[in-house]
This record gives C-alpha cells, sequence and structure tokens, in this order.
C-alpha cells in the first residue's frame, strides 16, 4: 500500500483468498474488502506505525469477490526507506477458517471429555453406593423368606426383591450406558470386561473374561448388544444366588457365537424364580437360538448362550 493506503501490489495468494484479480484491486484503498463493521480497524493500526512501530495484528473478517465472508488474521507493516522515512504499508492477511476449525474441535473435545468425567463419576456413585445397598436390602429380605414367615408374607416378600431385582438391572444398564460416553465405547470385549469389572463389586472377585474368534470384527451389532445384556444378567444371577467364589466368562465367535457364564457356587438347584433366566431365552429365541443352564448342588453351574452368527 502507498502512504495513503492505496493498494499498488496484489499477489497471486491474495487473489486465491479473495477473488479479485491484480487488475481489479490496483489503485483500490486498502480496507476496500472490510466489511462496515469492520471498517476503522485499520485506523487503530497505522498511527501506530506512523509513530515508529514495525508491525501491527488483529483478527477481523473480509468480504471476498462473491460476497462471501472470511475471517483472517492480519498483520501490517510500515515500508521505509534506509533514511527511515515511510514510503507504504504491507499487508499480509490469512485466512483463519482452519484454525477456527480446529480450535472448535478443541473446545468440543474438552467439552465431551468434561461431560465423560461427570457420566463417569455418576456411574461409579450408582455402583458404589446404590447397587450396592439394593442389592444388600434384597439379600436381607431373602433372608426373611428363609425365615418362618406366613406365606402370604413370603410372597409378599419374594415380590419385594424380584422388584429390587429388576431396579438393579435397569440402574446396572444406566451405568453402562453413562460409562460408554456420548459415542459407544469400543468393541464387545471391551464391553464385556466393563461389565465383568462392574459386577466385580457385588460378586466380591473379579470374574475372568475369555474370548475365542474375531470377537470385535466378526460380531452384528444386533448380538453385540444382546452378549453385553446376557453378560450382564449372568452375572447379575451368580451374586444373587450363587454363593460363588470364581466366575469364567468365555465368549466365542464362529458360525456360531455361544456365550458361556460358569460358576463354582452352589448349582442351580431348584428353580423358584425364573424371570431373568426367561429373558435369557428369550433373547436366545428371538435370534434363532438356544438357552441351557444346568448345575448339580455344590458343584456350580454352567449357563450357554448360543445364536448364529450372521443374524
Amino acid at each position: 500500500m502507498t502512504p495513503d493506503r492505496a493498494v499498488v501490489s496484489w499477489n497471486p495468494g491474495a487473489e486465491r483468498l479473495f477473488g479479485f484479480s491484480e487488475q481489479e484491486v490496483l489503485g483500490r484503498p486498502a480496507d476496500f474488502l472490510a466489511p462496515a463493521d469492520h471498517a476503522g480497524e485499520l485506523d487503530e493500526v497505522i498511527p501506530r506505525l506512523d509513530a515508529g512501530d514495525r508491525a501491527g495484528h488483529f483478527d477481523g473478517w473480509r468480504r471476498r469477490r462473491d460476497g462471501s465472508l472470511v475471517e483472517v488474521t492480519v498483520t501490517v507493516s510500515a515500508i521505509r526507506d534506509p533514511d527511515g522515512s515511510l514510503i507504504g504499508y504491507s499487508m499480509v492477511m490469512s485466512d483463519l477458517t482452519e484454525r477456527r476449525r480446529v480450535e472448535e474441535d478443541l473446545a468440543a473435545a474438552r467439552a465431551s471429555r468434561e461431560v465423560f468425567a461427570d457420566r463417569d463419576r455418576i456411574a461409579r456413585d450408582l455402583h458404589d453406593l446404590v447397587i450396592q445397598r439394593l442389592f444388600a436390602a434384597g439379600m436381607a429380605l431373602q433372608g426373611v423368606v428363609s425365615a418362618d414367615v406366613r406365606r402370604d408374607v413370603a410372597e409378599r416378600v419374594i415380590e419385594v426383591v424380584d422388584d429390587l431385582d429388576s431396579t438393579i438391572a435397569e440402574i446396572r444398564s444406566t451405568i453402562f450406558a453413562l460409562g460408554q460416553g456420548p459415542q459407544l465405547a469400543g468393541s464387545v470385549r471391551a464391553q464385556l470386561i466393563r461389565v465383568a469389572s462392574m459386577a466385580a463389586g457385588v460378586l466380591g472377585f473379579q470374574p475372568r473374561v475369555h474370548f475365542d474368534g474375531a470377537v470385535d470384527s466378526a460380531l452384528p451389532g444386533r448380538i453385540a448388544e444382546h452378549v453385553v445384556a446376557v453378560t450382564r444378567e449372568a452375572l447379575s444371577n451368580v451374586a444373587r444366588h450363587a454363593r460363588a467364589a470364581s466366575c469364567d466368562v468365555t465368549l466365542r465367535v464362529g458360525d456360531q457365537v455361544t456365550l458361556e457364564v460358569v460358576d463354582d457356587g452352589r448349582g442351580i438347584g431348584e428353580v423358584t424364580r425364573t424371570s431373568g433366566l426367561a429373558n435369557l431365552a428369550d433373547r436366545a429365541r428371538g435370534l434363532g437360538g438356544s438357552f441351557t443352564v444346568e448345575g448339580d448342588p455344590g458343584k456350580g453351574t454352567r449357563l450357554e448362550w448360543r445364536v448364529p452368527a450372521q443374524h
């Protein structure tokens, strides 16, 4: 720019950014690109350059040839001759679009981490406080049933225990959903390990989880959801009924998807309440599969849930 701010040089980068050719720009005032609400920006910088500053910087908006706006960072420098006299100015403008996009992505990532931290804290509180208390209440009520009480009272207590079981299952589902964050986190492998870790609090030990086959790449999403839910329910059953000291969860994926949960507890014995097991059987039948549970008193229980891999 000349000292009176007329454009005397317009390079190819400026033509690419703003769409004006050099012939269209030469001789025009340098702030012709500025929208009305940004027209005074050079008036704030130029006096400082005239007073001796080497350069001035600001961010602002400029209008392209097609009428669209682009945000730019602007550096204006004084050009002086060997004697130090001002002979003009140079102005360099760089497109801020990509930088702003990166900044927005980083801000969104930070916000997402903060939300995930809150969700994780809520999930821990639900697991460590709410589920533990509900589970303890259910165990206490089951102890009442085994005492010498009237039949109608015992039936009512069993109904309450069933309600507590359902509530615990719903809270576990909520905890699992909270733990996934805004997006469903990861593989079936990671989800099962997480379910097993969450179950350790009520089991009193950490279940062992085993995998065989292309668990993450070959398991359809719909079946994966069932596998996670069945594992959660199976471990819940072990915690409530088995009195086990150890438990193994094995997921095998081939032509069939087989989920096996084996504990070393007191065995299945006589099944008086079947709502949880019926749910597992219904899930298997809905996918064209099968469900079995077997075990002898004092020798543990083996649960097998099997469905076709492609569904």
